[in-house]
């Protein structure tokens, strides 16, 4: 993990720390932002509750602790360079809003997660998470599984897994126009 303290940002505004690749660091980050918030960080853990859109880039591996992150009213993008882990929630908009994450590594989410979104993109080695998701799209390196607790739509802009694609939605219809593609590999749906 990286060296340091905790590092707690509460702000009624926007919060632009993005000048750097390392402007924000410390062992973890706890994030309060009343209109937004766009970070450059290298910390081990990370929360957030940020009214507006959510943008960090961590330069190192991420784990997402309770209370998890969330947004009102915006949108979520993290990218880690490492992999993004967490058994929390994360939620965009009440689900109403889109997730991105692009992690160089694995993102693993443990049983008690819920990832809520209306659409994910999700770029990254391994994936293993629980979602509530409308739509998905993305590029999986690896190996993805995926259970989902409604229906869900593929992308038009496709989902391509480089190895064995595991997803189960666990009520409601899958279906949508995007290819799933995984590449020579199995496919269970």
């Amino acid at each position: 993990g990286n060296a340091g303290l905790a590092v707690t940002i509460n702000a009624g505004g926007t919060v632009n720390l993005s000048t750097s690749g390392n402007q924000v660091s410390g062992a973890s980050l706890a994030l309060t932002a009343g209109n937004g918030a766009t970070i450059e960080s290298n910390v081990s853990q990370f929360t957030a509750s940020v009214t507006g859109d959510l943008t960090l880039t961590n330069g190192d591996d991420l784990e997402i602790v309770a209370p998890g992150v969330s947004t009102t009213d915006g949108d979520i993008a993290l990218t880690v360079s490492g992999n993004l882990s967490g058994n929390t929630t994360i939620s965009a908009n009440a689900g109403q809003g889109n997730v991105v994450i692009n992690a160089t590594g694995d993102v693993a989410f443990g049983s008690a997660s819920l990832l809520s979104a209306d659409q994910l993109n999700l770029t990254a080695n391994d994936a293993e998470l629980n979602t509530d998701i409308r739509e998905l799209v993305g590029t999986i390196n690896g190996n993805l599984t995926l259970t989902e607790t409604n229906g869900l739509t593929l992308g038009a802009e496709n989902l391509t897994v480089n190895g064995n694609a595991n997803i189960s939605v666990s009520a409601g219809d899958l279906n949508g126009t995007g290819v799933l593609s995984a590449t020579g590999n199995s496919v269970v749906l």
